[in-house]
């Protein structure tokens, strides 16, 4: 009798869930249906994402676009899908949220994207979304004439080196200062080989956009692409020994690199992450115009699916077989069906032995899927932990980051007594005595249309920027922006050792794109991650007996 009571109670939330969303989905599917059905009993297949950055709204675009899915033998491209977006927030974007900022004029607003903000040509995803969708993108985004380009490396006490014309990366540069190539074993060190090291990798990456709708897991991508040893070694390593790169190039320099993309230095990263944060350096950079919340925006609008903001939430629970021909499920139906007759269809429903997804957002009814994505990573979800002890996933340490916005006039004398020039980007790195207060700093533009106007810099830090600590950066600062978040994974060689090689399928019906992060955590691998996995759901549906 308990397992009959088991059962009934698994049913009755079933069925409040049907009766939530049974009116709207036969209401709504009225298209000719495909060869796999909804459990539901609609025409369409119902998903739920859970997440609306770039992660979840690039699966909703890819899952409702086949065409652009490598499908072996066109399997499951006459699926049809309709997909709901939670989103914890007030807004879409995630990690890829942007802000407007703005001076004394409204009119002349400055858009910053308060997570990453660049991406280079060689994301084939990100160039295609972009164009797919009609976002514009920002061939130059670090051309404003109005912010003069000034280069320093900085360890928090000293200054290693100032470029005021050109970049720290440029081969120029070395060729016209000596003091530089003589510090960093001149110009070969660049060209010779840390750019070949670069080069690399992007010929070792490329196959990537061929594996897609084919890996279950990171380990298989890592393994398919031959980069497990890029996972076993630091960058600092890895561009020591194999290349012959300087130390003091790759601790005073790359390092700064590294802190700029992932918070960590060269000696603590490993080494597939280190080479993508180098990418920049030898291709073209981009943007998006508006921030690149605009392209999460137009993904969700153009992929029709419906999103629901301000719903955290916080359990999604999957019910399948086991049970569904066992002489206990059949006394459950029968009684379910002598009390209530929607008891009794959510259990016609579920002897169908195929998962059934309840999905509860904080504020809200239960709703039922055929399948769930998970597209924010665990750590940042309201999820209780009985929904993430129920699934195949793996615990990431990720790395918390503080970012920080000033709009104001920066102090040049911080960067040292005799020091007259406001830099435009500072390359941070530690030292053996010292360590800068911030892991990256860059001028993002101005709030004025005026030579006189107050610049914008943003700032990635391990702790909190103090009032104290930005009064002694600015000779004054109008307005401070503060946010908190964990930005990326902590991508070490022990890390991803521990917990790096994640699967994306975590339970029958499910699937989790963030399990990329702790091989390589960018806006184009989460793109690569939602396409390969809106391809393994369709097959897994079509192939659904």
């Amino acid at each position: 009798m308990r397992s009959v009571v088991r059962v009934l109670s698994t049913l009755v939330v079933i069925s409040a869930a049907v009766a939530s969303v049974s009116l709207s989905v036969h209401a709504q599917d009225t298209n000719e249906a495909p060869t796999t059905k909804s459990i539901l009993g609609s025409s369409k297949l119902r998903v739920a994402i859970i997440g609306a950055g770039i992660a979840g709204s690039s699966a909703a675009y890819y899952l409702q676009h086949p065409e652009l899915l490598n499908l072996p033998n066109n399997t499951g491209s006459d699926l049809q899908f309709t997909i709901d977006v939670y989103e914890k927030d007030a807004q879409v974007g995630g990690r890829a949220t942007s802000r407007n900022f703005t001076g004394s004029n409204p009119a002349n607003a400055v858009t910053v994207d308060i997570g990453g903000s660049l991406f280079v040509s060689a994301n084939a995803n990100m160039m295609a979304l972009s164009g797919s969708v009609g976002v514009e993108r920002n061939e130059n985004p670090m051309s404003d004439p109005r912010i003069k380009p000034v280069d320093i490396v900085w360890n928090g006490r000293t200054v290693s080196c100032m470029v005021e014309a050109g970049s720290i990366w440029d081969p120029a540069t070395w060729a016209a200062r000596p003091d530089i190539a003589s510090r960093y074993g001149g110009i070969e060190t660049l060209t010779n080989k840390f750019y070949p090291a670069v080069g690399m990798f992007l010929q070792q990456f490329a196959p990537i956009y061929q594996q897609q709708g084919q890996w279950s897991s990171v380990s298989d991508l890592v393994s398919r692409l031959g980069m497990q040893p890029l996972l076993q070694t630091s960058f600092y390593d890895y561009l020591t020994k194999q290349f012959g790169v300087p130390a003091i190039f790759v601790d005073e320099v790359v390092s700064a690199l590294t802190n700029n993309n992932y918070g960590v230095d060269a000696r603590t990263i490993h080494a597939a992450a280190g080479l993508v944060s180098s990418i920049p350096i030898i291709d073209k950079m981009l943007s998006i115009k508006g921030g690149n919340q605009k392209l999460v925006e137009a993904l969700l609008s153009k992929s029709g699916a419906k999103v629901r903001v301000n719903s955290p939430v916080v359990n999604a629970v999957s019910f399948q077989s086991g049970i569904c021909n066992s002489d206990v499920f059949e006394k459950a139906l029968e009684f379910a069906a002598s009390i209530n007759v929607n008891l009794a269809e959510a259990a016609r429903r579920f002897l169908s032995c195929r998962p059934l997804w309840v999905v509860q957002p904080a504020n809200g009814l239960p709703q039922l899927y055929d399948a769930v994505i998970f597209a924010a990573p665990f750590y940042n979800t309201p999820l209780l932990p009985i929904t993430t002890r129920r699934l195949k996933v793996n615990n990431v340490d990720f790395k918390n980051l503080h970012v920080t916005v000033v709009t104001g006039n920066q102090r040049p004398s911080y960067y040292g007594q005799d020091n007259t020039v406001a830099p435009s980007t500072v390359w941070a790195a530690d030292s053996a005595n010292s360590r800068p207060e911030f892991r990256s700093m860059g001028a993002v533009g101005y709030v004025d249309d005026d030579a006189q106007g107050k610049t914008l810099i943003k700032y990635f830090s391990d702790a909190e920027l103090s009032s104290a600590q930005i009064a002694n950066m600015f000779t004054s600062a109008s307005n401070v922006f503060r946010h908190k978040w964990a930005a990326y994974p902590i991508m070490s060689p022990a890390n991803y050792a521990a917990n790096g090689a994640g699967q994306l399928n975590v339970a029958a019906g499910a699937w989790y794109v963030n399990a990329m992060e702790p091989f390589i955590s960018t806006m184009e691998t989460e793109t690569i991650s939602a396409k390969n996995i809106a391809s393994l759901m369709r097959q897994w549906f079509a192939n659904l007996s």
